[in-house]
């Protein structure tokens, strides 16, 4: 069985920024020195379990 999709013009860029933004995201998560990362109280591995996730993935 084939799932078809319709998505409205709008739907689709709100979906497309919404993607976007994640990528940016993460590319800035991955990005950040390791004072940084101890100033925030995080693990290194916490942060790259986030950076290393696909855009479309919450």
């Amino acid at each position: 069985m084939v799932r078809r999709f319709c998505l409205s013009a709008s739907v689709l860029r709100a979906l497309l920024a919404e993607w976007r933004c994640r990528a940016r995201s993460r590319a800035e998560i991955a990005a950040l020195q390791g004072c940084t990362i101890r100033d925030l109280g995080l693990a290194r591995s916490q942060l790259r379990f986030e950076a290393e996730k696909p855009f479309w993935r919450k």
